[in-house]
């Protein structure tokens, strides 16, 4: 039985991809005999669902540091990133004597530099989950010039990070040649995945005949900078006999958004907040297909949107603006999809129009092999015993 720490400024029941994700390992590795301590931050992911949040008794220790609700726009969000930091790292050395290891997952860079500067002092073996390539997607974003302070502080926090680390998980393969070019250990892939339960769920929802017009696509997610779902405005119109375009979530992007929706005269799409799993069953039962896209940059190239596997599962069709590592899973699972280059309102314009036809014509859409696929190789429970095995083989060797 081994006692490890894990951070992660977002935990349950804070929602979002991140924090089911670390949860499912946690509760795997408690299975396994071991004994968890979580330090995280107070809920403070979407601040619509604050209210009537229900904390659960858990067999997990969890401290939780009060930090400033997370803000929509790039200054308050740093806010809140270096309370975590300098709250989280306060506690964590006072606890990191009595554990046998520490496990940091970002994407947030600032968790990672809490369990450095922790596994540092208390020479604690330490593993960094990296779920995002901070900070170099601020380049791509255009948040930060390579030349800018901000960046250049955040590189040297990226080199302690992976200086300290004793062994590097990663989300995506697209992130290993990039570490390597960091980092001398040699980073272990383990991929974004969908719940057991949650995939059963869906699996299980059955087919839905399509209509009546207008029919429904839904994103469910992160509305930001990386999402880049204003590609919509420019199609919406045409299609407003035919489709609405549900978008699910908060972000930064999300007021812009409104706002532009507002301006345009645009009535087929439709801003709702961010659901809890129960509700957001329901909207995926009662959609015809789904949307999902990521900005058109080198960086997301590498990145896997941990809703794909998600929309994957109900058999649904995806239409989608996708490139590199996602789009080769998209292909890999063998969805039904309507593929359109990312950025390209013409290329989505001729997905949608794909679509169209087909739902007209009542298309029932079931893709058992894509099913198949996440079975057998993305559901969490087998990637959790992957990193179970890594956390364990990690803390127990020793130099």
């Amino acid at each position: 039985m081994m006692k490890i720490l894990i951070i992660s400024q977002n935990y349950p029941p804070d929602l979002g991809a991140g924090a089911f994700r670390i949860k499912s390992l946690v509760d795997a590795l408690i299975a396994r005999g071991h004994e968890i301590t979580v330090l995280t931050g107070t809920p403070n992911r979407y601040h619509t669902l604050h209210k009537g949040l229900k904390f659960k008794k858990t067999k997990e220790t969890i401290i939780r540091v009060r930090i400033p609700r997370q803000k929509r726009d790039f200054l308050r969000r740093s806010i809140n990133y270096w309370f975590f930091y300098h709250k989280a790292t306060r506690v964590g050395k006072k606890i990191a004597d009595s554990v046998d290891g520490i496990l940091a997952t970002t994407p947030q860079l600032l968790v990672a530099y809490v369990g450095a500067t922790i596994a540092k002092k208390s020479k604690k073996p330490f593993i960094l989950d990296v779920r995002d390539l901070w900070p170099d997607v601020l380049l791509d974003l255009g948040i930060a010039k390579p030349s800018s302070i901000i960046y250049k502080a955040l590189k040297k926090i990226e080199k302690t990070c992976y200086e300290q680390t004793k062994q590097i998980v990663i989300n995506s393969p697209g992130f290993y040649q990039p570490i390597l070019e960091f980092s001398n250990k040699k980073p272990i892939v383990i991929t974004n995945g969908i719940e057991d339960t949650f995939f059963d769920k869906l699996a299980t929802m059955g087919t839905r005949k399509p209509g009546p017009k207008p029919f429904r696509i839904l994103y469910a997610g992160n509305i930001g900078i990386a999402q880049d779902l204003s590609i919509l405005l420019s199609v919406a119109k045409a299609f407003q006999d035919t489709f609405i375009f549900e978008l699910v979530g908060d972000g930064s992007d999300r007021n812009q958004l409104y706002q532009a929706i507002k301006e345009n005269g645009i009535k087929n799409i439709m801003l709702s907040p961010p659901v809890d799993r129960v509700e957001l069953f329901e909207k995926y039962r009662n959609t015809d297909a789904f949307f999902i896209h990521l900005k058109n940059v080198s960086m997301f190239e590498k990145t896997i949107p941990s809703k794909l596997f998600e929309y994957v599962a109900t058999g649904k069709p995806v239409v989608y603006g996708l490139s590199g590592v996602s789009k080769q899973i998209m292909e890999e699972l063998k969805q039904v999809d309507f593929p359109f280059e990312s950025g390209n309102a013409p290329s989505l314009t001729l997905a949608l129009n794909h679509l169209q036809r087909k739902l007209e014509e009542g298309a029932l859409f079931d893709s058992i092999s894509g099913r198949v696929a996440l079975r057998e190789k993305y559901l969490r429970s087998k990637l959790n015993i992957k990193f179970a095995e890594i956390i364990e083989r990690t803390i127990n060797c020793v130099d």
